[in-house]
């Protein structure tokens, strides 16, 4: 929608697939240990432990983006917005439900409610004599990790006692207990700068941070 003096709006419903982190089930395989995490989310098949990747994840509710933008001559500056779902298998709580028999992630143990994750970005772009560009953007969410950074997962192992872990995930939960969502921010700036017939130079970056405390643990995991 143009309001007209270069003010623009837009609302969409998007496909989640390149946007969504894992949920993560704190009883599935190598939450704390060495080998990448399993992810345990809505779409998990009964009787599948930990069996979600997510790839499986498939489609019920679009992600809900909204964006305000003002461009002018001097360069733009904008607002957008983001809303997803964020949902988790079964439990699992082996042995606990009648009619689960020795699988996990049974129906029979219900499952946690699902809950809807946000994101806000902030953005801007200024000209500068010469031909020079300097722009920024701050990027903070809960629960919508794909919406504040392109990083997803590493694992530093040293040994038994000693090893270092980032997951960028969307939520986590544990038995009986709701998803919790994680937090994440980020900010990266760029300049660039014309040399004329000599070319282009560029230079970009900025920190990035994910946090999240699983439930029914006490794991803290930071991510830079």
């Amino acid at each position: 929608m143009q309001f007209g003096n270069g003010v623009s709006y837009s609302v969409s419903l998007e496909d989640p697939a390149t946007r969504k982190g894992a949920v993560m089930d704190n009883q599935c395989g190598n939450f704390i240990g060495n080998g990448a995490p399993a992810q345990d989310n809505a779409f998990a098949g009964n009787g599948v432990p930990c069996g979600a990747p997510a790839g499986h994840f498939g489609f019920r509710v679009p992600d809900i983006i909204t964006n305000l933008r003002v461009d002018q001559a001097w360069g733009y500056v904008g607002v957008s917005t983001a809303i997803k779902e964020v949902s988790g298998a079964y439990y699992n709580q082996l042995g606990v439900n009648a009619g689960c028999g020795v699988n996990v992630n049974c129906v029979n143990s219900g499952h946690p409610a699902d809950k809807f994750g946000w994101a806000v970005s902030a953005f801007g772009l200024l000209n500068l004599q010469g031909g020079d560009i300097v722009g920024v953007n701050f990027s903070m969410g809960r629960g919508a990790v794909g919406y504040t950074t392109n990083s997803s997962w590493w694992q530093y192992y040293e040994n038994s006692n000693s090893r270092a872990m980032g997951w960028a995930a969307d939520g986590i939960y544990g038995p009986g207990t709701d998803v919790e969502l994680t937090e994440s921010w980020s900010i990266v700036a760029g300049y660039q700068h014309i040399w004329g017939a000599a070319g282009t130079w560029v230079a970009s970056g900025g920190p990035r941070c994910t946090v999240a405390t699983p439930t029914s643990a006490t794991t803290t995991k930071r991510q830079r």
